[in-house]
């Protein structure tokens, strides 16, 4: 688990953005503490050296790299806070995409609905950054998931995996 800010940031580099619970579930603190106070702890100091943002998405809090504030803004309409810096900023005209991508990377197998749950976006836009991602062969088509509804997607290695530790049917 996570043992410090620095690898709380590099989590947040390395997934994009996490609700507290998530990110709590992902700590751990030295010695044998709270995981909640020890996540919440870490992200103001991360908050307070403009590491890290909380921002709002689908109604949840979350908490986002500060490098990936402009790719929020532009990817899901979220106005960044006063006071980043401009490389943080610069336009991204492959916003959700990335996001999509970040998602697919880290998470086990999706629905495209799933994504746009999570961001509260329309399914449309998920569905052409995924086609987007297919086409670049960052990310492979997956199979139907048992007992799920639609197609799954998953980034490659992932999907390797899964398919390795799933029973035969």
């Amino acid at each position: 688990g996570v043992t410090s800010p620095d690898r709380l940031h590099d989590l947040l580099l390395r997934l994009g953005d996490l609700s507290p619970e998530e990110a709590a579930a992902r700590v751990r603190p030295l010695p044998e503490g709270d995981a909640a106070a020890a996540a919440d702890a870490w992200f103001g100091a991360l908050a307070r050296e403009r590491r890290a943002i909380r921002i709002r998405v689908a109604g949840e809090e979350r908490w986002v790299a500060a490098e990936d504030a402009g790719r929020l803004r532009d990817a899901l309409g979220i106005a960044p806070p006063p006071g980043l810096p401009d490389a943080f900023l610069e336009g991204q005209p492959h916003a959700l995409r990335e996001v999509v991508s970040r998602y697919a990377r880290t998470h086990g197998p999706f629905t495209p609905i799933d994504v746009a749950r999570r961001y509260a976006t329309g399914e449309a836009p998920v569905l052409a950054a995924l086609a987007e991602l297919l086409k670049d062969g960052r990310l492979r088509e997956g199979e139907f998931w048992p007992g799920g509804h639609g197609r799954v997607g998953g980034g490659a290695d992932g999907l390797a995996t899964l398919r390795r530790r799933s029973p035969r049917r």
